[in-house]
């Protein structure tokens, strides 16, 4: 069996109202909205030659 296919497919979702960031992040100002203003994963779906689909979550 060999891979012949990896598709990933991010996502991002904002949340209303940013989470806090701790104040031992450096920049922790500048980088809240960025870093802590909404939920990302990436989905992944890996193909084979014998026609099996696998999906995880990074």
């Amino acid at each position: 069996m060999k891979i012949t296919e990896v598709k990933a497919i991010p996502l991002f979702v904002p949340l209303e109202t940013s989470v806090g960031a701790p104040i031992s992040l450096p920049y922790a100002d500048q980088l809240a909205s960025v870093v802590l203003g909404g939920y990302r994963a990436t989905i992944v779906r890996i193909y084979t030659d014998e026609g099996i689909v696998g999906i995880g979550r990074v």
